[in-house]
């Protein structure tokens, strides 16, 4: 029988409270630096997720298991074993209107694909997919790239940067902006792909999946899941800069 946990989601939560940081970062830095606000927090620690105000949600996590995150703490990550012959791990979140409402967005999470199970790099996605509305990203990908989707994939709903694929611990962050009028992929605190453009969602009330299963583009599911390990993931209404981004990528917040 599949093991079901309730995990609480974080929402209008300094991060500088519970971020699990750098251990080598001292208290001082952190306090030269700029203090982010995530609307969903996901940092796992011990077997648990952190609550971090009474503003909170209650999803499912469906399947994936504790391991230890990239400092050595035990069951404090998560790994999600992929398409598993239809037995798939994902976390699912209601929907993306109430992350992504007034078309400011930005996802960070660290990332390690598992290279025994080399199909499956989608880490996020709308459910259902559709190509021309939709919202997910790739790692490993294609192969030797990195995507991120929002929108119109054969519009302005697409970006990308070649990549050769990477099997250890990698921080990204997917932003997009109406105000501004773009869309980033940091890796590794590192710009690798922009453009001056974005796309709408129009559907937003569909549900927000961590762990994949897109299929679409006449791919099978299969090929869409996740396989690897997830940590630290905050997702922001609103576009981080290139400060904030190096932020959380040195594990500093100001206090």
């Amino acid at each position: 029988m599949k093991k079901i946990a309730f995990f609480t989601i974080v929402c209008f939560a300094l991060m500088a409270a519970c971020k699990k940081t750098n251990p080598e970062v001292t208290n001082t830095e952190r306090q030269n630096f700029i203090s982010t606000e995530p609307s969903i927090s996901l940092l796992f620690s011990n077997g648990n997720s952190s609550d971090l105000s009474n503003n909170r949600r209650r999803v499912v996590l469906h399947g994936a298991t504790f391991t230890t995150d990239r400092f050595g703490n035990a069951n404090s990550a998560l790994y999600f074993k992929g398409w598993n012959n239809g037995d798939p791990d994902y976390i699912d979140f209601p929907t993306l209107y109430e992350l992504d409402s007034t078309d400011e967005i930005s996802i960070s999470m660290w990332l390690k694909v598992d290279s025994t199970r080399p199909s499956g790099n989608t880490p996020f996605t709308l459910i259902p997919d559709d190509p021309y509305d939709r919202l997910n990203c790739h790692v490993n990908y294609s192969p030797y790239a990195a995507f991120w989707d929002n929108g119109d994939i054969y519009g302005s709903g697409r970006i990308y940067a070649a990549r050769a694929d990477s099997y250890e611990w990698d921080h990204y962050v997917f932003i997009k902006s109406k105000i501004h009028s773009k869309m980033e992929l940091y890796i590794n605190d590192s710009l690798y792909a922009s453009s001056n453009s974005y796309d709408d969602i129009d559907n937003k009330h569909r549900t927000f999946r961590l762990g994949g299963g897109a299929g679409g583009l006449g791919m099978p599911a299969g090929d869409q899941y996740f396989a690897g390990w997830m940590d630290d993931i905050q997702i922001y209404s609103k576009a981080l800069t290139a400060a904030e981004v190096d932020s959380i990528y040195n594990g500093i917040t100001s206090n």
